[in-house]
This record gives C-alpha cells, structure tokens and sequence, in this order.
C-alpha cells in the first residue's frame, strides 16, 4: 500500500458476476471492526451507467479507535470534518459472459484538498479501499489488480 494509493484509480479483474462486485464493495466500506483503520461509510447504488452498475459510498467519518481517538484532538477534529462528504466511486467497466470475469474501477471522485496535495483522512480511505480489496479477495483469491 503507497501514501498516494488513495489517488490513484484501483482497476480489478475478478472472476465473479457484477452483482458480487458490488455487494464486496458495499461489504468492504460497511464491515466493522473496532481495530480497522477505515471509515464509516453510507453507499447507495447509483444509475447503472452504460448498463452497468455503479456505486457511490460517501464518508461519515473515522471508525473504530480512531474515532475516539479524534475528539481528544482539535486537529484531528478539524481533518476529519473537512474529509466529510467525499466520495468514493465503484463501477463495473465490463463483464465477460463465456469466462465470468468482470473487470471494475475504484477511485476517490470527490476528496478536499489542502495545501493542493494533502488529503484529510487519506489514511482512512486508504484503509476502507483495502477492505474492499480483501472482500474482493474472498470471492477471487486470484483476482488482478492495476492501480492507475
């Protein structure tokens, strides 16, 4: 995992339907684990775009420890506020009937930036885009990923 993983676009080849891609992507944004460097995050499923679906989780916040942890602090009270409200994006690109692979993009559509490069709370997208890529994972042990 890189510092800049979160701004790059995550392109998945997995062997499994559509419909599975999306319930990991859900999955992986809305587990919750006391110990997970992640987010709270609400998903909704977007128009299907070209006929495919798409899916939109948007962040509620720290989750976890680090969620206690953010009060104690004025500073990280203020990164995580104004993390608030980005978006990450997930999309099926396409799916190959005859071998069951569906090929998908992940990327952050909407994030606030400081100072032109600094993104608040990058290290819990970053951790919540890695669930996503662990629920994946369970469904296709081999699947390929390429970060653009």
């Amino acid at each position: 995992m890189g510092l800049r993983d979160h701004t790059r676009t995550w392109n998945f080849d997995v062997h499994a339907s559509p419909d599975a891609c999306m319930e990991a992507f859900a999955a992986g944004l809305t587990c919750r684990t006391i110990l997970r460097l992640g987010g709270n995050w609400t998903v909704s499923h977007g128009s299907p775009l070209g006929g495919l679906p798409q899916a939109v989780g948007v962040y509620q916040g720290r989750a976890g420890v680090a969620s206690a942890m953010t009060v104690l602090s004025g500073k990280a009270t203020d990164e995580q506020t104004m993390a608030l409200g980005s978006k990450l994006t997930f999309r099926v690109v396409g799916h190959d009937a005859d071998t069951g692979r569906t090929k998908c993009a992940m990327v952050m559509t909407e994030v606030w930036k400081v100072y032109v490069v600094f993104t608040p709370d990058a290290r819990f997208f970053r951790g919540s885009m890695n669930q996503v890529l662990s629920k994946l994972r369970r469904i296709d042990p081999e699947l390929q990923l390429v970060k653009t």
